[in-house]
């Protein structure tokens, strides 16, 4: 789940759209937030951010909060609920917040099949020193007078 928010922001989350409290897991559960202006590259015509750049803020965000606890390369499978409160404009500061809620928990056969062969891969990795294929060639530097 993420946040940003732009100028005349409302709502900074769902759960404060609809007046909820948030589970006390999200409290504990790893975070990150991304804070910067609003370019003028970002903007369409009519001087408001494009959904579009909008929702590659949230991926970033997000892409960085599994990264950092997966330890591995990730990329999004889903993102849905966005809404757009207000527009964003140019020099509007942007702040992205992206929480991991629920890591994956084989539940299948095939996801803990999966599991299990990342793992041995992770381990491997671990022990593997990358070696060349051909060995380097030496420069050789002739002085002349």
């Amino acid at each position: 789940m993420a946040r940003w928010q732009g100028r005349h922001h409302r709502p900074t989350c769902p759960e404060q759209a609809v007046g909820r409290r948030r589970p006390h897991q999200y409290h504990t559960a790893p975070e990150i937030t991304h804070r910067f202006l609003a370019k003028p590259t970002d903007v369409n015509w009519g001087g408001n951010v494009h959904g579009g750049t909008a929702m590659e803020w949230i991926n970033e965000a997000a892409t960085s909060v599994t990264m950092a606890w997966s330890g591995e390369r990730t990329v999004a499978v889903y993102a849905g609920g966005i809404r757009f409160y207000q527009p964003v404009h140019i020099g509007d500061l942007v702040e992205v917040t992206a929480r991991l809620v629920r890591p994956f928990t084989p539940t299948t056969d095939e996801d803990r099949a999966l599991h299990a062969h990342v793992a041995r891969l992770r381990a491997l990795r671990a022990e593997y020193e990358p070696m060349p294929l051909v060995a380097p060639r030496q420069a050789t530097v002739k002085m002349t007078d």
